[in-house]
């Protein structure tokens, strides 16, 4: 369907593309369609968008709740947590929460602020230390004059998959990292507490010498 048939035909609107486009103005002809329905979100951050739709289905009568679908690109998702966050406009959400979970998926209720706080662990910074992992393993290599992959271990390889999935999911790492309230505090405890355990490595090497 066209999306202007696609949204009058359709009960439950789900919002999938990134939160700039969103920001921009880019849907906002489509939200007068939209009243008396159901829209959702499917964001990594809530910092920006979720004001922002919130706003517009106050403005244009539509039923706002905000979700986040806590899996990557997996075939099949069955299992997997979403994250369902209300909006003013929500309501009552049991129709949602049972919507979802008959597609397979466990819902966990949250509002947008414990969402960040959240994500910043859970994304910001696992995202950051493999991304510094991958620059590094590349540097070290380079410096050392080796290829790795020659003497891979089992957790060698299954964290060289990771990062080569981090590494295909760079925009979408990005975005986040960017979106994220609370990325650069705490890009910085990462920081810390990686110096952290390099002092007490060094302390322990000292102590056994």
């Amino acid at each position: 369907m066209k999306m202007n048939e696609a949204i009058k035909w359709g009960e439950i609107i789900i919002i999938t593309i990134p939160p700039d486009p969103i920001e921009s103005g880019f849907i906002d002809e489509t939200f007068p369609m939209m009243k008396e329905k159901t829209v959702m979100d499917i964001t990594s951050s809530k910092a920006r968008v979720f004001t922002y739709l919130e706003r517009k289905s106050i403005e244009h009568s539509f039923r706002f709740v905000s979700t986040h679908p806590l899996f990557g690109p997996f075939l099949f998702p069955v299992g997997e947590k979403i994250a369902i966050m209300r909006s003013r406009t929500s309501g009552d959400i049991d129709d949602l929460v049972s919507f979802w979970s008959k597609a397979g998926l466990s819902p966990v209720l949250t509002d947008p602020e414990t969402h960040e706080k959240a994500m910043s662990i859970v994304q910001v910074l696992v995202h950051f230390y493999m991304m510094g992992m991958d620059e590094s393993i590349r540097e070290a290599s380079s410096i050392m004059g080796i290829n790795p992959n020659l003497f891979e271990t089992t957790n060698f390889r299954e964290i060289s998959k990771s990062l080569e999935r981090v590494r295909s999911l760079s925009s979408v790492i990005l975005e986040i990292q960017s979106n994220n309230p609370y990325a650069e505090e705490i890009r910085e405890i990462s920081i810390n507490a990686l110096k952290k355990v390099h002092e007490e490595l060094l302390s322990d090497k000292k102590m056994n010498r």
